[in-house]
């Protein structure tokens, strides 16, 4: 019986956490010709459902069974059995179809389903996928069919995209870890050109009223580098950076309100986590500053910028004084007392609590111990730090040597990453096997390019696991040209990337995105 002898092309079996995502999944189809039995389009009020799922299942050429990042749910799995009794008397096809965040040897997929050719979904406009499964239901090749025979499939809006996204990472939190990603622009979308435009002007480039378009940070730092030094640049950025931020920024503070909410729960029984992983572009201390401010104890890992070396520091306790100060210790020293107002005293601070000195080989992280000491040094037991582990990708403020701001010295961190091997295994570890969220960066920008080609290995061997940019199309800055262009072709970047770098790029606000997230996951 051929797939146009049915009543329904395919039967939509979903577990109701995946709902959002499988109802984008059913108009596509839909928009496509596809005829699709949908429980929320065909079951009503005062019908014995049982009854319509048995009745929707024979009148289908095929199930497709989709699979979400928490498994298949209560009454999913007796649907998954009459679907493959069915397809074993060669009566209906099954499809599994794996939602973002789950890969083909997922332990989340029953034993009985991994027989079966799935289709894996790596975002909502996975469009390539979305017509494969289009063709295999409907035996009809959307690909190579006729502009005019088809209707057009609407792209999700904006809200929808959101709430899709949402409802998805919400899941995945509730039984893991996502990695967040921190780019320049999470905390001032006008930082970066902020620091260009005194980089500029302190060369006598231009003066103090220029509006214009204005190159990218790299490229000015390479110039102020080459004018004077690397050490003058990074200390120029420093004096530019300290003091900036009088309160922390909204994003900061969300994401510490999801940390906060995410520790208070109890962690899901006999699943292995991936560590709590946030990455970050930032030179500046605020993430440190929100961390603290939140009571969060955590490990800072400060990638130098032409050597395979870490700077760690281990925040183990934090105690709130009656006069505001902070008064933070190491797992093995007395506390110091910092104001989060002062940002030399808090580097200074921030530098020699539980500080060790790591080398990186071969991705592996060697502590050296002191002097005397039998052996001279020890692999770093990544495990047994503190979680969040905060990496600072392209240096701190705080620690010398280790900016990363120049063109040439972008360069050099990609040598370093890929060529000495200079990204701890660990970390890389962890974002292979984690969903990630990018917040203040676009794809046009210099640090998330820089990130990406220094990150490439662990983003590509984890390219199945859902990743959303979310970063509003406004506000901008006048003078960022990659903002322009984004902004006039935001929908051609989108497609972009999500074909280069599976990320999904949301238009919205990431402190409210952050927001409903912790709302979300509970």
């Amino acid at each position: 019986m051929s797939a146009t002898d049915h009543k329904w092309h395919v039967f939509l079996s979903y577990s109701r956490r995946d709902e959002a995502f499988v109802t984008h999944v059913a108009k596509y189809l839909q928009d496509r010709s596809v005829r699709v039995w949908f429980d929320r389009w065909e079951v009503k009020l005062g019908d014995v459902w049982q009854e319509k799922i048995e009745e929707g299942i024979k009148s289908s050429g095929a199930v497709a069974v989709f699979i979400g990042p928490g498994g298949p749910g209560t009454w999913e799995r007796p649907e998954m059995r009459a679907a493959i009794d069915r397809a074993v008397n060669n009566k209906t096809r099954t499809i599994p179809v794996l939602l973002p965040g789950v890969s083909t040897d997922d332990e989340s997929i029953p034993i009985f389903l991994r027989g079966f050719d799935a289709c894996s979904l790596t975002g909502l406009e996975d469009h390539q996928s979305l017509d494969r499964l289009s063709w295999a239901v409907s035996g009809r090749n959307p690909i190579v069919a006729p502009r005019d025979s088809q209707t057009a499939a609407q792209a999700p809006s904006a809200a929808d995209g959101e709430q899709i996204a949402v409802e998805q990472l919400a899941q995945l939190l509730r039984t893991g870890n996502v990695t967040f990603f921190i780019g320049g622009g999470a905390a001032d979308l006008r930082a970066h050109y902020d620091i260009t435009m005194t980089l500029l002007r302190e060369l006598q480039l231009i003066d103090a009223g220029y509006d214009k378009l204005l190159p990218s940070l790299d490229l000015a730092g390479s110039f102020f580098a080459a004018s004077r030094n690397d050490a003058d640049l990074e200390d120029m950025v420093i004096e530019i950076l300290a003091g900036r931020h009088d309160s922390l920024p909204a994003i900061h503070r969300e994401l510490v309100a999801l940390l906060q909410a995410r520790r208070a729960r109890a962690d899901v029984r006999g699943r292995r986590q991936s560590r709590q992983l946030i990455v970050t572009t930032s030179f500046d201390l605020n993430l440190e500053k929100a961390l603290l401010a939140g009571g969060i104890p955590f490990t800072r890992l400060v990638q130098y910028r032409s050597l395979p070396r870490i700077k760690v520091n281990v925040v183990a306790s934090i105690a709130k004084a009656a006069d505001g100060q902070l008064h933070i210790g190491g797992p093995r020293e007395e506390p110091r007392a910092v104001s989060t107002a002062d940002d030399r005293r808090l580097g200074d601070v921030l530098s020699g609590v539980g500080a060790r000195k790591v080398e990186v080989r071969n991705g592996t992280m060697y502590e050296q111990l002191a002097a005397g000491e039998s052996p001279a040094e020890r692999p770093l037991d990544f495990d047994q730090l503190p979680e969040p582990v905060l990496y600072k990708l392209l240096g701190s403020q705080d620690v010398v040597d280790s900016c990363t701001i120049s063109t040439d010295q972008y360069y050099d961190a990609i040598a370093l990453a890929i060529a000495q091997k200079g990204i701890p295994e660990a970390v890389a570890e962890i974002i292979s096997n984690t969903p990630m969220i990018l917040l203040g960066s676009r794809i046009l920008d210099c640090d998330f390019r820089l990130s990406y080609a220094m990150l490439k290995k662990p983003l590509e061997s984890g390219r199945g696991k859902a990743r959303f940019a979310v970063i509003g199309r406004e506000p901008g800055d006048e003078r960022d040209y990659g903002y322009k262009l984004g902004l006039r072709k935001w929908d051609t970047l989108r497609r972009l990337a999500l074909s280069k770098y599976g990320i999904d790029m949301l238009d919205a606000s990431g402190d409210a995105f952050l927001r409903r997230l912790r709302e979300r996951s509970g």
